[in-house]
């Protein structure tokens, strides 16, 4: 069991399912490796790092620091949390005005709450692939990352106009005084 108390005062847990704080986040690149890796990808192996393939443990996400997303529930703020160092290492607080900046040449991103993975799997009939969840089925927002990972903007999936954007707010950087 995990806590992570977040700025507003709202301490989040992971004792639920499905976890309201919780949510997963790829870029289009890990995806389309996985995708590519195994059509056949189930989306609970995908999330879960499980490669039926070869029976074993394999990580999708091409990322230096093996990290998780918390998502605040009482004011909207994101939390990636490095899993080594047992702590935040950026905080995204929500901007409910429209990003009016461009954005072409920004990451995209898929950004999932667990509640909408739970679902999806719960309501599909045999196993839900990696492919058809995130391709096939609805999604309420597109999002895309900024090349400094300064702004994450959410783009209504149905409209293309901009619902709101993350703005980091905090930074954390290791170092030789805090690595314990």
């Amino acid at each position: 069991m995990s806590r992570l108390g977040c700025f507003c005062g709202f301490v989040m847990s992971n004792t639920e399912d499905p976890n309201p704080c919780a949510i997963s986040v790829y870029t289009a690149k890990e995806i389309e490796d996985a995708v590519s890796h195994d059509p056949n990808l189930k989306w609970l192996d995908f999330e879960t790092d499980w490669d039926e393939i070869n029976d074993c443990h394999r990580s999708y996400m091409q990322r230096s620091e093996d990290v998780e997303y918390w998502y605040c529930p009482s004011c909207r703020r994101v939390y990636e949390v490095s899993i080594q160092h047992r702590r935040w290492v950026r905080v995204y607080k929500r901007m409910e005005t429209p990003f009016t900046k461009g954005t072409t040449d920004w990451k995209k991103l898929y950004v999932f709450p667990d509640k909408e993975s739970w679902d999806a799997v719960e309501n599909t009939v045999g196993d839900l692939s990696a492919k058809d969840f995130v391709y096939n089925m609805d999604h309420p927002f597109e999002y895309k990352l900024s090349p400094d990972q300064t702004h994450v903007v959410a783009f209504d999936s149905r409209t293309k106009e901009s619902a709101f954007s993350y703005e980091l707010e905090e930074e954390w950087h290791l170092s030789a005084e805090n690595t314990t």
